[in-house]
């Protein structure tokens, strides 16, 4: 297991996790509580993120929440560019 980033910008707090060579950005807010979720567990071969207030599992990849299905992360979007990863929040 490993541990997400976290990058903080003055509005906002984003979370972005590895797996499987692809990374994925987040709002740094579990979707139950809304507590930061870059002190989660990051399971690369799993694929999962794992809340480490309450033990939330999310799908890495898509943010869909496996504990309670109608909690999801919300999503940015990110991509890769000359060794820059540009992530454009809401």
């Amino acid at each position: 297991p490993s541990r997400p980033y976290r990058l903080d910008t003055p509005d906002l707090s984003i979370v972005i996790v590895k797996v499987e060579n692809q990374l994925a950005a987040y709002r740094n807010e579990c979707a139950h509580q809304g507590l930061p979720l870059d002190g989660g567990i990051l399971d690369p071969e799993a694929g999962t993120l794992t809340c480490p207030w309450h033990g939330f599992c999310f799908d890495a990849r898509s943010g869909e929440c496996f504990t309670a299905p109608q909690a999801q992360l919300e999503p940015f979007p990110l991509r890769v560019e000359d060794d820059y990863v540009w992530v454009r929040p809401g």
